[in-house]
């Protein structure tokens, strides 16, 4: 079985691997990656493995946006440190959910599930991504307004409206291009799953950036981005070095 494993910690990897192939000598592991950047052009220059371990939170971003860069044909074990993620993990490519520190019992028990799946579905893959309800991913054109309790009042802002959303001290707040400053209950990786990827971007965990709001970007130190925002209270924001190819490709072909 070719495995490919997505985990930013080198020893994490090497004992993920270790464990699988112990689990089942028939595994056999394609590669150790370690970012969304090298998974995403990975994927796109190899043939679909027959499974992917994925952690969540990686070096230059979450694992889902691999899942928005690319079309991912294999079903995908996350695996990480936060339990926060396993509803959004399930509207993807999930066949299961594991904490870490891994055990060798659950990684057992989810290569069993995955064996069993491809038994009962039999047409393989074409019945098993049918299962993972592809249809549960978040469609071009996003929400069109959100829904904000503000002063005691409920009122909906268009998602036009909206130059960024940005999260401090855990707070998530949507700021608007007339500089009003709005609380969301959401956290930014769900509020991301909401958006219509054409016109957002996620430029780093603290901002999701509108195609609109952008005015310029200029170089910055170590191979980032600085990107300068329009607005009452003009932003800068910057993208990372590991970021930054797939930043531009989204302005210029959004």
């Amino acid at each position: 079985m070719k495995t490919l494993i997505i985990e930013d910690e080198p020893n994490a990897a090497r004992d993920l691997a270790a464990m699988l192939q112990k689990l089942n000598a028939n595994i056999h592991i394609l590669a150790l990656l370690d970012s969304v950047e090298t998974s995403v052009e990975w994927l796109r220059q190899h043939p679909a493995p027959d499974l992917i371990f994925m952690d969540i939170q990686l070096a230059d971003g979450v694992s889902f946006e691999i899942l928005r860069e690319v079309e991912v044909r294999s079903p995908v074990i996350f695996c990480t440190a936060y339990d926060e993620y396993a509803l959004q993990a399930f509207k993807v490519n999930s066949i299961d959910y594991l904490l870490k520190p891994l055990e060798e019992a659950d990684l057992k028990l989810s290569l069993d599930k995955l064996t069993f799946l491809r038994e009962q579905l039999g047409d393989w893959p074409q019945k098993l991504l049918s299962w993972f309800g592809q249809h549960n991913r978040p469609q071009p054109g996003g929400k069109s307004s959100f829904l904000v309790s503000f002063k005691g009042k409920l009122f909906p802002v268009p998602t036009r409206d909206i130059a960024y959303f940005i999260i401090e001290d855990g707070l998530s707040f949507i700021i608007t291009f007339d500089g009003r400053k709005l609380p969301l209950t959401q956290t930014l990786d769900v509020i991301e799953e909401q958006l219509d990827p054409r016109q957002f971007y996620r430029a780093n965990r603290q901002y999701i950036i509108a195609f609109d709001a952008v005015k310029e970007v200029e170089p910055y130190y170590t191979r980032k981005l600085a990107v300068k925002l329009r607005g009452v209270k003009p932003e800068t924001v910057f993208v990372s070095r590991e970021k930054s190819t797939s930043f531009l490709h989204w302005l210029e072909n959004r």
